[in-house]
């Protein structure tokens, strides 16, 4: 798969994600913030809204952060990973309704059983996919599902399969900062 595939390939995964139909009301918007923690000192932030409640997240270092009509978005600084977060009405059906998302998105797609993900808000639905065609499974997602009573958070992150290790420890970094406001 070219480069240029590859990269179309990441962004309609990424359209995807952010056009699921449980969707809140109202679009959440983020607010850049700041976070001290003691070993560290002052770190950027990134809090969004979740029905009533607020939640911050540690942003990685050198990684982008951008709204789209549907959600936030955080984006690695090379480019080789992207980052989706959305809050969505919490139902049932939700892990069903992200895995059907998924199978349209590629040629082939695998989605991996559901296993669980402690956060620094509880524990979350993990599933991984991958994505391809044929036999060349070129991208990678795992999507978290964190209930917070009325409302979820969906994250979705999405990269090649060969960055993805890299992409995945930081955002099991960001998973363990994830803070009620």
């Amino acid at each position: 798969m070219n480069l240029q595939k590859h990269i179309t390939a990441m962004l309609m995964l990424c359209a995807g994600f952010l056009g699921i139909s449980a969707w809140a009301s109202d679009a959440p918007t983020f607010r850049l913030t700041n976070r001290m923690i003691p070993e560290r000192g002052q770190v950027s932030a990134v809090e969004i809204p979740a029905g009533e409640k607020r939640v911050s997240l540690i942003l990685p270092k050198n990684w982008r952060v951008g709204q789209s009509a549907e959600g936030v978005l955080l984006q690695a600084g090379d480019f080789s990973a992207t980052l989706s977060v959305k809050a969505v009405k919490s139902g049932a059906t939700l892990s069903k309704e992200m895995k059907d998302k998924l199978a349209p998105s590629a040629p082939r797609v695998e989605i991996e059983e559901e296993y669980p993900w402690t956060t620094g808000l509880g524990e979350a639905t993990v599933f991984d996919a991958r994505m391809g065609e044929k036999d060349d499974l070129q991208i990678q997602t795992r999507t978290f599902i964190l209930k917070l009573e009325e409302y979820s958070l969906v994250f979705n992150l999405t990269a090649p399969i060969g960055k993805f290790n890299q992409a995945q420890l930081l955002v099991s970094s960001l998973m363990s900062s994830l803070r009620a406001e």
